[in-house]
């Protein structure tokens, strides 16, 4: 999955601009098609790449091919220098044992990909001359999710150990917003009235929150809903996730107390109903700030994760309402002895924010010529797919279930995800443009329910991803 999704992925962004093949993301495409194919080859199942020298030369491999098949002497350094990031990434695994318990082989090269596609991004787009240029907003997201990545590494190195907690503490918070710092100082950003005394991160993101978002949009949600006539400063919106989640977080299930079956699907899938009502109306409403916010939140929980082991009381909170079973590879490799493991990673709550957040970063890429309804769909996949259909699938299967099929999966399950996903794909549309985009809503729901039904890969990854792929490019076909 990790060898095909990727490239898929990039490709159908690929598709959807003017200038198709002759873009930096046909070659992000090439290179992770064959790189990921290359590692494959390499590496027998569920093991992980120890020998960095392999996949240095796969690199080098690619940026010939690459190169001969482009052609294009000003797109060479793009595809060099994403192959580089990419084998790095690939080759940095085996210096992080906690990860090999929760990440598949394929699961860790769709993971690389993203983080190498987001680097290099981040080069070209904001460092490089005479090159397009990130929204401002999109630039903070991007510089401070990489330093936190950076920080993270830091942190969770082996020896990073032996170093005192209020440093690490310090390294987690700090590096990002030197990062975020750095950044808004090269594009020279100042505010209106300056205040010297405090960083022009923050006083770039009180001016953000202080600013209004004007959606434009003619989808259901923004006519039916009135979506498109709040005009709220975006503070308003982070007040609103306030409300919702001191409302449902007293209200959730604990799923350390779950004894039968239905109840821990039901303590699990309660996030993914909270995810709908905090990201739909945002993502409807001021999608630049759900943007931000889901960067900013897959910062902050992948730093508490770097530390949470040092914190009984966070530790205890993670074990009480999250299933950490769920992260756990069957089989998963570890090259410690038993007693020396380190203490296994909780992922399933990162990988619901990615999840959501990836189909809203995809539409951020294509141009603004897509229809309204059909970008906002795409925009709230990762919400329809996860919030939606896999909590429905989840729960009636769960209940009702009786005919398995596919990777412990159910029949009655998978309808109700067929169902419910179809359903909230009509009320996101509206009856006429879900009538004029039939075909591809209904390819892409039967495809999702599938996949959900027959893959052993981490869901929350794969389902949006995969269903924003064939979104994108079944409208661009015109089916």
């Amino acid at each position: 999955m990790g060898a095909v999704l990727g490239p898929l992925v990039v490709m159908a962004i690929d598709w959807c601009t003017t200038s198709r093949g002759t873009t930096r993301y046909y070659l992000y495409a090439l290179v992770t098609a064959i790189v990921g194919i290359f590692t494959w080859s390499r590496v027998e199942l569920q093991e992980f790449p120890r020998n960095s020298w392999h996949l240095v030369g796969s690199g080098l491999l690619v940026i010939g091919i690459v190169q001969q098949l482009v052609g294009n002497f000003r797109l060479w350094p793009t595809a060099f220098f994403f192959g580089i990031l990419l084998v790095s990434s690939l080759a940095s695994l085996s210096h992080f044992p906690s990860l090999h318990s929760v990440f598949t082989l394929g699961e860790w090269i769709l993971v690389c990909q993203a983080c190498a596609l987001l680097t290099s991004e981040w080069i070209i787009l904001c460092v490089l001359p005479g090159q397009p240029s990130f929204e401002l907003y999109q630039m903070v997201a991007v510089t401070g999710v990489i330093g936190c990545s950076v920080s993270c590494a830091m942190a969770s190195n082996g020896r990073s150990k032996s170093i005192s907690l209020p440093f690490r503490l310090a390294i987690l918070v700090a590096l990002p917003l030197l990062f975020v710092e750095a950044s808004l100082y090269v594009v020279h950003w100042s505010p209106r009235n300056p205040i010297f005394a405090f960083p022009l991160s923050l006083q770039w993101l009180a001016h953000f929150l202080l600013a209004t978002e004007s959606t434009g949009g003619a989808s259901f949600l923004h006519t039916t809903m009135g979506m498109s006539a709040i005009t709220w400063p975006r503070y308003y919106w982070i007040l609103y996730w306030v409300v919702v989640l001191l409302i449902t977080l007293p209200l959730s299930p604990v799923t350390s107390s779950s004894s039968s079956r239905t109840a821990l699907v039901v303590a699990r899938k309660w996030f993914h109903g909270i995810a709908i009502l905090l990201f739909v109306p945002v993502t409807a409403a001021a999608p630049k700030l759900q943007s931000l916010a889901y960067a900013i939140a897959l910062a902050a929980l992948c730093a508490l994760e770097c530390v949470r082991d040092e914190f009984p009381a966070l530790n205890t909170f993670y074990c009480r309402y999250l299933d950490s079973s769920k992260d756990v590879v069957v089989g998963g490799d570890s090259v410690l002895p038993k007693d020396k493991q380190p203490q296994p990673i909780i992922i399933s709550h990162m990988t619901l924010i990615a999840g959501c957040a990836v189909p809203l970063w995809i539409t951020e890429t294509i141009p603004n010529n897509f229809d309204p309804s059909y970008r906002l769909l795409v925009s709230l996949w990762g919400v329809v797919s996860l919030g939606v259909g896999d909590t429905m699938g989840a729960l009636v299967g769960t209940k009702f279930g009786h005919i398995r099929w596919g990777a412990r999966r159910t029949v009655e399950g998978s309808l109700a995800m067929l169902t419910s996903v179809t359903f909230a794909s009509y009320l996101i549309l509206g009856s006429e443009a879900f009538i004029q985009n039939l075909w591809p809503v209904a390819l892409t729901a039967i495809f999702v329910t599938l996949l959900e039904a027959f893959t052993t890969q981490i869901d929350n990854l794969v389902l949006p991803l995969a269903g924003a792929v064939v979104l994108l490019l079944t409208i661009e076909q015109g089916l």
